[in-house]
């Protein structure tokens, strides 16, 4: 018996979707099927084969719930939806997974152009979406000694290495910020694009500057690139080959030699991120596509003039969110600080507690 793979199942069920939605009179569109196979292949480009299990489980999980409407119910109609939410939780799941089944649905139904049953939808998914907001923050500062470690063990001739060291660099010295230089997507369409070729000007000494999509202000932000930077940034481009197009790009097939024209997502970022870190024996946990501009402020808050000095060279907007990002309590007085010791042991740098943060300890 042949089995079929996740994204082959997931594209079959959508299009079963599809076409039980064409056959309903007052829902027939005959440029339904198209939509469908471009919010597939929008999936398999953007997804993991665990998100795409995960898509498949709620679509499935939804056209187990058309099968239960009555006929007078439309599919795309706010009782439905309602319906559906109900269904999920006589399922005895979690309110985690129902705001992400959620999300799964309500993305294709953006895509179908059913923009009412998104918006009741979406509503309906607010009394589960506080599972995420009451999540605490893990992220944690990688400092200059850990960012040091880790570029010591770059291969210059891999080009999936040099760009992880491209994107630490841009992270780190830049500062950017992830969604900046890889961008926001929202189904389709890009709320924040990733950064392009076009956007990288290198100069001789390989230095340079970066063109961003700050989600701050509606224009064109720049930032400056150090030459070390610089080095790696042209290097990717000379081991790619890359002339236009997105800047940073995934892998087709985990093949080296072979770059995808679509963007990496910041999802796989920060997988490679941490992959990269354990190699190096650095503690993982915590390690997140904010370590590197936490670090960044980290290592210059002891040398910092004032507060503002330091919020425009990390590239944060208020004071407040600083501290927050370091899970620091802001408060007033004299910018210094203690710096956390990092300590080489059996396992890689792993930091001391500081009093009152996991991350480091403030002296006011």
């Amino acid at each position: 018996m042949t089995v079929l793979s996740p994204t082959l199942r997931l594209r079959r069920q959508l299009l079963r979707m599809a076409d039980t939605l064409v056959s309903r009179p007052e829902l027939g569109d005959m440029d339904l099927s198209q939509r469908v196979v471009a919010l597939h292949e929008e999936w398999v480009a953007s997804m993991r084969e665990t998100s795409l299990v995960n898509a498949r489980f709620a679509v499935a999980q939804w056209a187990d719930m058309w099968s239960q409407l009555p006929s007078e119910v439309s599919p795309l109609g706010g009782e439905s939806m309602k319906l559906y939410v109900k269904h999920l939780e006589l399922l005895g799941l979690t309110p985690r997974t129902i705001c992400a089944k959620i999300c799964f649905v309500i993305r294709f139904l953006r895509s179908i152009g059913a923009s009412e049953a998104s918006v009741v939808l979406t509503k309906l998914k607010r009394r589960y979406s506080h599972s995420y907001r009451s999540l605490p923050r893990i992220s944690r500062a990688l400092v200059r000694e850990e960012i040091e470690a880790m570029l010591s063990m770059v291969d210059m001739d891999d080009p999936r290495q040099v760009q992880d060291a491209a994107i630490l660099l841009v992270l780190y010295e830049g500062p950017a910020r992830s969604c900046e230089i890889l961008g926001v997507r929202e189904g389709r369409y890009w709320v924040t694009p990733p950064v392009a070729v076009q956007d990288l000007v290198l100069q001789g000494d390989n230095s340079g500057t970066l063109r961003l999509n700050t989600h701050v202000t509606s224009c064109r932000d720049s930032i400056g690139l150090s030459p070390r930077c610089g080095t790696f940034l042209r290097r990717w481009l000379e081991l790619t080959g890359i002339q236009d197009g997105h800047l940073f790009r995934s892998f087709v097939h985990a093949t080296l030699d072979r770059v995808s024209p679509h963007p990496v997502t910041r999802l796989t970022a920060r997988k490679r991120l941490v992959n990269w870190a354990e190699r190096t024996g650095l503690l993982t946990e915590g390690v997140t596509l904010e370590s590197p501009r936490m670090g960044l402020a980290t290592d210059l808050f002891p040398a910092a003039q004032s507060m503002d000095d330091l919020l425009i060279r990390t590239r944060w907007g208020s004071a407040s969110s600083l501290f927050r990002a370091l899970n620091a309590p802001a408060r007033s007085g004299n910018c210094s600080a203690s710096r956390v010791q990092l300590t080489p042991n059996s396992a890689g740098y792993r930091r001391k507690p500081g009093v009152g943060s996991p991350q480091q300890a403030f002296a006011f």
